[in-house]
């Protein structure tokens, strides 16, 4: 079941307490370093890939199972395997894909359209009717459910704690199973900012 009280009330959608946690910093201090006189060569991909995984694990199973590596590789590796085998989906004809959960959506709307003055009376308290109850809420924001509030956290951290060498032109994007993403092999050169007033 998921712990939907948990995730609404303090680690989802930029809730103080996601902002405020300690987890952001502690990764980027292992992932980026914390010199801010030596320039150090990073690959963006991978360390965000690592950063958004360990934000991730910190607001479902929390700490220290977050901070196991064995545990993040993990993580990782299914996330990456979920990816292709979406991709590889992509390609089939329509009839040829599986519906498991889309049904069950438009059941469970149906069944509130049915309540219009109280939907969530007898909603099941789990993560899909929460994905729903947050879509109705905020439509604007339903298909940024998780990443995109991560992401905002995790680039204001590195907004105010790290400087990044400024590069010639963007890398091109890599295509693969008619998609387009993002270049996996680029790198950064980044440094921890200097605290306002320390000598260069």
């Amino acid at each position: 079941m998921v712990n939907r009280q948990f995730l609404e009330a303090d680690y989802t959608f930029l809730h103080a307490s996601l902002v405020e946690d300690p987890e952001t910093i502690l990764c980027l201090d292992e992932i980026w370093g914390q010199d801010s006189q030596e320039w150090r060569e990073v690959k963006v991909y991978d360390t965000m890939f690592l950063l958004v995984t360990r934000l991730t694990t910190r607001m479902l199973v929390g700490v220290p199972l977050c901070r196991n590596l064995a545990f993040m590789r993990a993580c990782g590796e299914f996330l990456r395997n979920v990816v292709l085998i979406a991709a590889a989906i992509s390609l089939f004809a329509a009839f040829l894909k599986p519906r498991f959960i889309m049904p069950l959506i438009r059941e469970r709307l149906a069944e509130q359209s049915a309540m219009p003055r109280r939907p969530t009376l007898n909603a099941a308290n789990d993560f899909v009717q929460w994905a729903i109850d947050h879509a109705r809420a905020k439509p604007h924001a339903a298909d940024r459910f998780f990443a995109a509030n991560q992401l905002k956290i995790a680039l204001a951290h590195i907004a105010l704690l790290c400087e990044i060498e400024p590069i010639p032109a963007r890398p091109a994007n890599r295509r693969f199973f008619g998609h387009i993403g993002p270049p996996t092999s680029a790198t950064l050169r980044v440094r921890r900012r200097r605290p306002p007033g320390a000598q260069a």
